[in-house]
């Protein structure tokens, strides 16, 4: 698997930057903001979890929840696609939620090639 911790870490500065240019900081992911609608802070904490968990499985080398299974023996994978497809069919999405797009769709794509396919 080609995930690197300086990838990850560069995903999560894109979207602190992003929520940086509303004026936020990236410890306002964690809390609810009137800055952030709903559908923001959802997708916001979802990239997120995901970073950080897929952080997590680099450092100890242990990507079981992350690899190819159903719902039950990858219940890790499951969540980031789902969170994948819902923000693909956003309608006119924030320039917060066009950023989250572009980093779920970097780390989806990580994720789920292999080595060889680059």
């Amino acid at each position: 698997m080609p995930m690197t911790r300086r990838f990850l870490l560069s995903s999560l500065a894109a979207v602190a930057g992003a929520m940086a240019t509303r004026g936020l900081p990236a410890a306002s992911i964690a809390a609810p903001s009137p800055a952030l609608t709903e559908r923001e802070a959802f997708f916001a904490m979802e990239h997120e979890w995901a970073a950080r968990g897929l952080l997590r499985a680099c450092e100890t080398k242990d990507f079981t929840p992350w690899v190819w299974g159903d719902g039950a023996e990858s219940p890790c994978r499951w969540r980031l696609a789902r969170a994948v497809a819902m923000i693909r069919e956003v309608g006119n999405p924030s320039d917060l939620e066009r950023t989250l797009q572009s980093e779920f769709s970097e780390l989806w794509y990580e994720l789920t090639r292999p080595g060889w396919f680059k």
